[in-house]
Parts: structure tokens; C-alpha cells; sequence
């Protein structure tokens, strides 16, 4: 029973996904880094020079800009995206590799370490053969999934007359009961890891294929593929040609206003309907011009997911260039920001994956990825926001970051669920929003203050209004518009929607930190209201009393619905937002159970009231 990992048969077949190193893609990722960089050097020497030829004038000297401008700098930023794009791509093959390889080695040492397991079962199982006296050849297999029985052969006839041999003979049966057991339990493991390792060989090979489409995605990857021709001379033509596809669009007016930051979503909203580009222009645009639109409220949301995952890889790839390009120098450390990147990377392709194995197999989109008051924001929508006729934004509380986006997610898919187990017809769209600078956890008294959240209510209130006007140019009706406010996010909400053009449908908050003191609904933005805290919450009332705010179940128009128990559901434990700890739920008591957490009579009332019903 030895252990082959080879093609040609054994325990663990197939290609084996152990090929190579990631020495080489990390090689090529530097090295295409090191050619942004240079690059981007160049754009700026160039930039330089045409802000001192605007002095000067003349033909010559205009024609001369002219050909900087489009002729140099849009080709060497659009080539610097390609690099960029292909840069980040082979980093993140090389981290595929290691990961790949990491797993496959653990699963062919568990497999020797059963094997081993399985050579020891069968020496003791031929010693009880022996014992009871029977053939050990006829009895005991000699392939490992070649299982031998639970039951001991029968003693021969001579072995069972001898009393002297009973205590022997007694020993041999457990033992080979026992054995038998072991054996059966490791060949169940072993086949776990066979599943593995075949997991193992489709991801390598998912792994390559992304890694190719990513690079024939840019412009470059073509030209690189070309042999019949001079491939450096079709790159120089491509990059510095006066027909670079985007320059047409860059000097356009309507772009410039939308990126310019001065209009409101709705206006953007228009202009960018005026303006036609289609997702593929959207793709070739320079890497500057996607930070932006990846979070322009009023632009679709198809358009600002393409966007944001661009800029999105480019920050994984070059953390320093986009630091300084997102406003954050000197507030975020190389470090803070690459793990950030990378963690909302993360947790965009896992809700990617997890979505293609929910009801409804909602689209998952990427938008918002910026900065605000110092730290790095983003959210992601599961279900299409261009499309989807029941719409709700969640917004995050006290001590969030994009550090717990996943978490986010997990409650939005529980609020999706059960938006659609109450309305079967509901097409659902929930928000994990992290667009402000929250406050810190206590011992820190932010919490207690108005400043955060009238800080990110403008934000949010663009957001709120954008997803408006995206839906009105689109002329895409939604039935039910929900804002959605825990803790903190609560008292940010309700200053957004004081001040939004957009009149949502319904403003809920649950485990509130209070609305600013005198808030009434009139003021709000919102037809209906509703408002729900848990006993077992022992964190909000430090928001509540801490700040003099107003609990919203006291406000008159606002409805209080129960986190308490319901039926088969269960009860809040904690202020969390979610959790998948309900340790506490046999009994409704201990534990720790969020608002959303599945199960729970909070995210029932609540995804009901996102499906288009109340609590």
C-alpha cells in the first residue's frame, strides 16, 4: 500500500497540481510594477512640460501639446493600466501557486500519515488471525479500500477446544473488531482527501485560465500574442497612435462633469446617459478616471462595479501610488491599506462564489471603493442595484471598516433570504455599505458624539439619492427602496435621509445609538418607519444615554418591532449586527446572536419589511 501521486495510478491520481514555483509570477509581477512606476514618472515629467508649453503659443506649439497630450500621455497611461492590470494578475497567480501547493503537500501527508495507519490496522489484524487461527492472506485485504469485516473470521476448529486459549481468542475478536473500525475510518478519510486533491487539480487549472484571461483582457495581451510582425514596433504604434480608443471620450465635456465632482447624482445620472459609453469603453479608460467613476453616484452600478474591481487590483498591486492618489498619505500606513485591499478583494470573490449558491443566484457588485475622513470605504450590493425592484442599504455602526465587510455580507444574505422565503417574486438587492469614518469602540467616547455621523451623512446621502437617479435615467422602477441602520449607522442614516432628495420607501433602525436629539419623522426622508432594540443588547445603551440622543422606539411614527423570541425563532443575544455563534438559542439565553443572524425574529421582521411587507 504505497502512496503514488503520479498519473500513471495509486492512491492520489491525476496531474498533480505541485508544478513549478511561484518564484517565477512573483518575478514578473515586480518587474511589471517597476515598469508602472517608471511610467508614471514619465506621465509626470510629460505633464510638467505641457503646463509650461501653456505659456507659449503658436501653431508649432499647440500641435505640439496637442501630441503630448494624446498622443503620449494617454497611451502611457493606458499602457501603464495594462502593466498594472498584468502585474496584479500574475501576483495574484503566484499567491494561487503557493496556496495550491501549500494544500496539496498537507493533503499528501495526511494520505501517508492514514496509509501508515492502515499498515498498522492490518499487522495487528493478521497477529488476531493468527491467534484465532485462521488464514491472515484470506482474511485480511491488502488494498487499502479493500475493506476487511467488522466481524472476526470464525476460530478454527482446533482453536476453539482449547480453554487455554480463550483469554487469547477473546483479546483477538476486539482487536480485530477495534482494527477493522480504524481501517474503516481511514480509508473515509483517505477518500476525503482524494476529493480534495481532484479540487486541488480543477483550481490549478482555474488559476492558469485566470490568470490568461486577465492578461488577453488588456490591450497588451494581444499585441504580446501577435508573431507575425514586429510585436515591440505594434506596441508602440498601439500605445502612441493618435487613435488611442479612449482620447475621444477624456476631452469629452460630459465626462469631465461627471468626474469633476460639481454636479448632483441625478445630473450625473443624465450626463452619463448622454454620453453612451458602453462597458467595454468603460474597461479601456486610464486607471485614474475608474477611482473615480468606481464610486460616481448617478452612475450605473454596472459601470462603477467595472470601475471600482479595476481600481480596486491596481491598489492591491501598487498600495503607494494609491495612497497618495486616494487622498490617504499620511493617514494609513503601506501595510494597513494592503491588508484592507486586499481583505475587501476577499470578500467580493467569496460573495461571488456564495452567491452562485443562493436562491436566485443574485449578481454581486462592487462600488463606492474610496476613502472618507481618512480610512478606505467600499460596499458591495448582492443583487443587481440597476435592476432590482426590492432595494435596501444597510449601514454599518460603531467600529466598522472595510476590515468587516464580510460580516456585512452576512447579514445582507440573511436579509436576501428572507426577502425572498416572504416574497417568492421579490428580486432583492441589499447593500453592505462602509462609506464613512464610524466611530472607534469603546473605551473611546466617539460614540457619544454627533460628528461622525454628520460627517457621513452627506456621503450617504449621495449614495442614497445616486441609486435614485441611476434607477430614474434607467427608468428601472423600484417597488420598495429600504435604508437599513445599525447602532451608529442609525444615527448617521436618519441625518442622511434629512437631507436627500430621494424620498425612501422605509427608514429601520435596529440596536440604535439614538437620532439626534428632537429628531422627529417629519424631517426624515421616509413614508414609513420602524425601530427595534433586544434586551439582550448590552452595548447600545452607551450610544443612547452616553449622548442624550433619542431612543427611536420612543419617537412618535416610528414603529417598534421585537428581537425577542417568535415562534421557532429566536432571540438577540448581543448588539452585534451578525453572527453565526447562536450557542445561546436552545435555551434564550448566553450566546451571542445578532440582529441578523439566521434565525432570529429581527432579520425575519426585517427582510419582510425589504420584500415589501411589514414586520
Amino acid at each position: 500500500m504505497s502512496l503514488l501521486v503520479a498519473a500513471e495510478g495509486g492512491v492520489l491520481v491525476g496531474k498533480s497540481p505541485i508544478v513549478g514555483t511561484s518564484t517565477e509570477a512573483d518575478a514578473a509581477s515586480r518587474t511589471l510594477a517597476r515598469m508602472v512606476d517608471e511610467i508614471d514618472s514619465g506621465n509626470s515629467k510629460a505633464l510638467q512640460s505641457v503646463s509650461l508649453l501653456r505659456t507659449l503659443s503658436g501653431k508649432s506649439v499647440t500641435k505640439l501639446k496637442t501630441q503630448i497630450d494624446t498622443g503620449f500621455m494617454q497611451g502611457a497611461t493606458q499602457l501603464s493600466l495594462d502593466l498594472s492590470t498584468a502585474s496584479s494578475a500574475f501576483a495574484a497567480y503566484a499567491d494561487d501557486i503557493n496556496r495550491i501547493h501549500a494544500s496539496a503537500r498537507e493533503t499528501i501527508s495526511t494520505v501517508e500519515d492514514l496509509l501508515s495507519q492502515i499498515r498498522g490496522c492490518a499487522r495487528e489484524l493478521e497477529q488476531a488471525a493468527r491467534t484465532l487461527q485462521v488464514q491472515p492472506s484470506v482474511h485480511v485485504p491488502t488494498e487499502w479500500n479493500r475493506r476487511p469485516s467488522l466481524f472476526p473470521p470464525a476460530p478454527s476448529a482446533s482453536a476453539e477446544g482449547e480453554e487455554s486459549n480463550l483469554v487469547a481468542k477473546a483479546w483477538a475478536t476486539g482487536t480485530w473488531t477495534a482494527q477493522a473500525m480504524s481501517w474503516g475510518w481511514a480509508a473515509d478519510r483517505i477518500s476525503e482527501q482524494q476529493t480534495r486533491w481532484n479540487k486541488l487539480i480543477i483550481e490549478r487549472k482555474e488559476s492558469e485560465s485566470r490568470l490568461t484571461s486577465k492578461l488577453k483582457s488588456t490591450d497588451l495581451g494581444p499585441l504580446l500574442s501577435y508573431n507575425g510582425g514586429n510585436t515591440r514596433a505594434g506596441i508602440t504604434r498601439h500605445y502612441t497612435g493618435t487613435s488611442v480608443h479612449r482620447s475621444r471620450y477624456l476631452s469629452d465635456p460630459l465626462l469631465q462633469d461627471i468626474l469633476s465632482g460639481s454636479f448632483t447624482p441625478q445630473e450625473v445620472a443624465d450626463k452619463w446617459k448622454a454620453l453612451g459609453l458602453s462597458n467595454e469603453d468603460v474597461k479601456k479608460l486610464p486607471i485614474e478616471v475608474l477611482f473615480a467613476l468606481g464610486k460616481a453616484d448617478g452612475v450605473p452600478f454596472a459601470v462603477q462595479d467595472i470601475a471600482a474591481n479595476a481600481a480596486l487590483d491596481y491598489a492591491i498591486a501598487n498600495p503607494d501610488a494609491s495612497i497618495r492618489m486616494m487622498g490617504l498619505s499620511g493617514d494609513m500606513s503601506v501595510k494597513d491599506f494592503t491588508e484592507q485591499v486586499k481583505n475587501i478583494r476577499q470578500t467580493y470573490n467569496d460573495a461571488v462564489a456564495n452567491a452562485k449558491l443562493m436562491s436566485g443566484k443574485p449578481t454581486v457588485q462592487l462600488f463606492g471603493f474610496g476613502s472618507h475622513d481618512g480610512v478606505l470605504t467600499a460596499a458591495i450590493s448582492l443583487g443587481n442595484l440597476d435592476t432590482a425592484k426590492h432595494v435596501g442599504v444597510n449601514v454599518s455602526g460603531m467600529g466598522s471598516d472595510v476590515n468587516g465587510l464580510a460580516n456585512g455580507l452576512g447579514g445582507a444574505e440573511q436579509l436576501y433570504l428572507e426577502a425572498r422565503r416572504y416574497n417568492s417574486g421579490a428580486s432583492p438587492a441589499i447593500v453592505a455599505w462602509i462609506g464613512y469614518h464610524s466611530p472607534a469602540m469603546p473605551p473611546s467616547l466617539e460614540v457619544t458624539h454627533g460628528d461622525r455621523a454628520a460627517a457621513g451623512a452627506k456621503p450617504l446621502a449621495n449614495f442614497i439619492d445616486g441609486i435614485n437617479a441611476v434607477r430614474s435615467a434607467s427608468g428601472q422602477k423600484m417597488s420598495n427602496f429600504v435604508v437599513f441602520g445599525h447602532s451608529y449607522g442609525s444615527t448617521t442614516a436618519a441625518e442622511a435621509l434629512k437631507i436627500t432628495q430621494t424620498e425612501v420607501d422605509t427608514f429601520v433602525t435596529y440596536g440604535s445609538a439614538g437620532l439626534e436629539k428632537g429628531t422627529t419623522v417629519e424631517e426624515m426622508h421616509a413614508n414609513h418607519f420602524y425601530a427595534t432594540g433586544a434586551k439582550g443588547d448590552n452595548v447600545a445603551w452607551m450610544g443612547l444615554s452616553g449622548s442624550g440622543r433619542d431612543n427611536p422606539v420612543n419617537i412618535p411614527g416610528i414603529e417598534k418591532f421585537e428581537s425577542e423570541d417568535r415562534g421557532d425563532r429566536v432571540r438577540v443575544t448581543a448588539h452585534d449586527m451578525f453572527t453565526e455563534d447562536k450557542s445561546g438559542s436552545f435555551f434564550n439565553w448566553g450566546g451571542k446572536v445578532g440582529y441578523l443572524t439566521k434565525g432570529t425574529s429581527s432579520v425575519e421582521s426585517m427582510g419582510r419589511i425589504l420584500g415589501g411587507g411589514t414586520p
